[in-house]
């Protein structure tokens, strides 16, 4: 708004954010002029005839009204009269960061490609295209990364440390296979798909147990990993397709985090091995057979809420105990082709002592020894398990 002698309209009330008009025109057909200086309102004046645009500015210059930045004339006698003409502008700061919006139409571009050295600030991310955008740099952004189309695919430990990240219906978030990651937090409950591939994702805060395993539940599909939206693996999901038993586990950290990983039934503690570590967790839940909710540190394979006969199958039928690392990245050291005899009976062994510990723990009186017959129901039901007596 501007005023030249006449009366100040405060009527005028067409705010807009500053820089609002860098390369478009504002309300009034005129442009922004880049940095303090000389900044055009969202007014104009007629001077000798011509509508002007007017600037804003601090500069106070004799013969600029054609331009109508502000300045003062000099009086230059009773004869000529003395005036001013003053511009300026009106402009509203942003209530929130405007955010940025990263649409990768079609086929892969990594944030660098997509014109991203780096994403930091507290503004919100957006992803849009059907494309997939690969961030694989150490941002440091703290606003919400929102996925509303096609795939984000996290390919570093710390692209998204300090964002949450909501995939909506219509976006995944997937990770570079053999990636762990941490991110600041995450909504798998929005609507879209997490695809944790191969790798690991550690959520620092704001994720219950009970939605991470809601998610994985839904992720699950009809057991097979192709569900739609909540949390999956897409390497497990080729796993099964293969009569390959895999799955998609989680842990509570107790800090607050959480984390969910592929994995195999029995891998306790994610760390893609299956060992005595693992056995003894299990054990030390003694969840085996009492209807108690429980894990998949303790036991909990088929998300079903309960440790029972078929997540031992599962964990057996694996055939991974003790034998090393069954997710390697492609080249490196694996698995071997066929794990060898002591490993599985040795397990066998002490996932049947475990069962029957554990059953016996529940149906035995306080202060008596365990009922009559109880031994061998345990010893035929693991025979049926695992094809072999183990008592």
């Amino acid at each position: 708004m501007a005023t030249t002698g006449e009366a100040f309209d405060a009527a005028i009330d067409y705010l807009t954010n500053v820089g609002a008009y860098a390369s478009a025109t504002s309300y009034y057909g005129l442009f922004d002029v880049e940095g303090l200086l000389y900044n055009w309102t969202e007014a104009t004046r007629t001077t000798y005839g011509y509508e002007m645009p007017i600037y804003r500015g601090g500069s106070w210059r004799y013969g600029d009204g054609s331009d109508g930045a502000a300045y003062r004339n000099i009086y230059s006698g009773a004869a000529t009269a003395s005036y001013a003409w003053y511009g300026l502008r009106i402009a509203s700061l942003p209530t929130a960061p405007p955010g940025t919006t990263v649409n990768v139409a079609s086929g892969t571009q990594t944030q660098a490609q997509a014109g991203y050295a780096l994403f930091s600030g507290t503004a919100p991310l957006t992803k849009t295209g059907a494309g997939t955008l690969v961030v694989d740099q150490a941002n440091t952004l703290s606003g919400s990364t929102i996925i509303e189309e096609g795939v984000l695919q996290i390919a570093t430990t710390q692209a998204l440390e300090f964002s949450t990240v909501a995939p909506a219906a219509g976006g995944t978030m997937a990770l570079a296979p053999y990636q762990t990651t941490v991110v600041g937090g995450l909504d798998p409950n929005a609507g879209g798909l997490t695809d944790v591939g191969s790798g690991l994702v550690t959520v620092s805060n704001g994720l219950s147990a009970t939605d991470l395993v809601g998610a994985i539940t839904m992720g699950m599909g009809d057991g097979s990993w192709n569900g739609t939206a909540g949390i999956t693996s897409s390497a497990a999901a080729a796993d099964a397709s293969l009569g390959i038993s895999r799955s998609v586990g989680w842990l509570d950290n107790g800090d607050g985090s959480v984390a969910f990983a592929y994995a195999a039934p029995g891998d306790t503690n994610l760390d893609w091995s299956i060992d005595l570590l693992d056995i003894s967790t299990y054990l030390a839940g003694g969840k085996y057979d009492t209807g108690e909710p429980s894990s998949w540190s303790e036991g909990d394979y088929t998300y079903d809420g309960l440790v029972d006969i078929t997540d031992v199958a599962l964990y057996l039928g694996t055939g991974l105990f003790d034998i090393g690392a069954y997710n390697p990245p492609s080249g490196s050291a694996g698995v071997a082709a066929v794990p060898e005899p002591g490993s599985v009976a040795t397990m066998t062994l002490v996932m049947g002592v475990a069962a029957i510990a554990a059953r016996g723990k529940r149906r035995r009186p306080f202060g008596m020894g365990a009922q009559p017959g109880s031994a061998p129901h345990h010893a035929a039901e693991f025979k049926n398990v695992s094809g072999k007596g183990i008592l």
